[in-house]
């Protein structure tokens, strides 16, 4: 028998809902753009006085994912051989003038009937200052949620790496929000958690303040494991200002509460799909977990109302 709740019933990040987005085809992606401006929102009840957060253009490109074989890739537009094809129809063309404005199917792939932006983004929080008489103000940090395409070995890293490394030599304070335990990290010699490496976790948040210069700012690295609660950060702001402890956790379950597709499609009865691609004891973490859920939904807990602890 399922057993479904409509809040998430992990202490962080969602075991089973995190491996569904990253096996299912194009779903990381819709998460991407609700769990981005949900932390925005959840952002500007906290900013100080004079800053504001906006849902901007991300560094990343989108993901698509190919349904036959499961591999990211980069989304092309088919070049059809002709792109026009104009068809008479079944009653002969007069040679007259006439002829000119005389009716013509014509035929077209449909793809080029639409206005497709090719080289699409994702999205992702900025946080600006805005001073007094500025109507847009000033990009201080940026918050980035890492996506699939985006990272080693996929063909995205590389743009991204160098957007990257282009926004932290530019002073900009970058968050890097890295859910993606199927995949290996984008900072260099950090254990990759698929390939089991020692001291390798699953999710790692890196804040990233490359001030006063880029080879004296430092990166703080949150690394957590399966049902940890998200790590508390700092957020970087301009000047000395900055956004202490703030709660990713509430963004994440806000996300969740509001999408009643997680809620349908995460059955705490059964074991997340690909259990195989988590560290042993976090598969470990992920049954005791199942088994707290299992005992408090046979003794009646209402688990809209249940305490991951």
């Amino acid at each position: 028998m399922p057993i479904r709740a409509r809040k998430n019933l992990y202490c962080g990040i969602n075991a089973h809902l995190n491996s569904f987005l990253q096996n299912t085809t194009g779903e990381w992606e819709s998460f991407h753009a609700a769990h981005i401006v949900d932390i925005t929102r959840t952002l500007n009840q906290q900013l100080p006085s004079g800053y504001e957060a906006r849902v901007e253009k991300s560094l990343q490109i989108r993901e698509i994912y190919l349904s036959e074989t499961g591999i990211q890739e980069r989304h092309r537009r088919p070049q059809p051989d002709v792109n026009f094809l104009e068809t008479e129809r079944n009653h002969p063309r007069s040679s007259s003038t006439a002829s000119m404005t005389g009716t013509a199917e014509i035929l077209s792939p449909v793809i080029d009937t639409m206005d497709i932006d090719t080289e699409s983004l994702l999205n992702a929080t900025v946080i600006y200052q805005i001073a007094e008489n500025d109507l847009m103000g000033k990009p201080v940090c940026r918050i980035e949620l890492l996506s699939p395409v985006n990272k080693p070995p996929s063909d995205g890293y590389k743009q991204y790496r160098e957007k990257r490394n282009s926004t932290l030599n530019s002073g900009m304070p970058l968050i890097e929000m890295d859910y993606l335990h199927q995949s290996s990290p984008v900072v260099k010699n950090l254990p990759a958690y698929p390939l089991q490496e020692q001291g390798a976790h699953p999710y790692v948040i890196i804040v990233s303040d490359p001030r006063p210069s880029i080879q004296t700012g430092l990166s703080h690295l949150y690394v957590f494991d399966v049902d940890d609660p998200i790590p508390l950060i700092d957020i970087p702001l301009a000047n000395n200002d900055r956004v202490e402890q703030f709660n990713l956790g509430v963004a994440y379950q806000v996300t969740f509460e509001n999408t009643p597709t997680y809620m349908r499609i995460v059955d705490y009865a059964e074991p997340p799909l690909h259990m195989m691609g988590y560290h042993p004891d976090d598969q470990a973490r992920i049954l005791r977990r199942m088994q707290h859920i299992l005992e408090a939904h046979q003794n009646g807990v209402n688990l809209d109302q249940y305490i991951p602890e």
